[in-house]
């Protein structure tokens, strides 16, 4: 079920987790890996070597935001490691699935959730992206006049 969670529905959906499109460039890329064949495709679509690493990137980040939410819950609170994954993995992936203790968190938990939703409902990649873009200083220039001076 956790694992359900984790990869979701499919991109342009309402659902939550890293997306069947992401985990499906994965196992092409895999599969082509232990072939040995030099071009990742997918039914008889090529795939580019950018996309197979956003794919990649989108699973790291995904996994590394669901390791933090662990272990913040993992240190605060006294539940078993299996229903604290499956609340984390559950608030990433916006599903709405709980096994009960949610409402007995302690404040610094369910903050740790609200931000594991957030981050799931807007994707790790754009979240990234939307706080690494820096903003070009828009210099305007005008253009050169020819005047009669004199």
């Amino acid at each position: 079920m956790i694992l359900f969670m984790f990869i979701g529905g499919a991109s342009g959906s309402t659902a939550g987790g890293v997306k069947v499109n992401t985990v499906s460039v994965i196992f092409a890329y895999l599969r082509s890996t232990l072939k040995n064949r030099k071009e990742t495709t997918l039914m008889n679509n090529f795939l580019s070597k950018s996309l197979i690493n956003k794919a990649f990137l989108i699973i790291i980040l995904a996994l590394g935001a669901i390791f933090c939410g662990t272990l913040v819950l993992g240190l605060i609170e006294p539940y078993p490691f299996e229903k604290i994954l499956f609340e984390v993995v559950s608030a990433f992936g916006t599903v709405g699935l709980s096994t009960g203790i949610t409402g007995n968190l302690s404040n610094i938990s369910k903050f740790t959730i609200i931000i594991l939703m957030f981050i799931g409902r807007i994707g790790p990649m754009t979240l990234v992206i939307a706080l690494s873009q820096r903003r070009d200083i828009i210099r305007i220039k005008y253009p050169e006049g020819d005047i009669l001076i004199g």
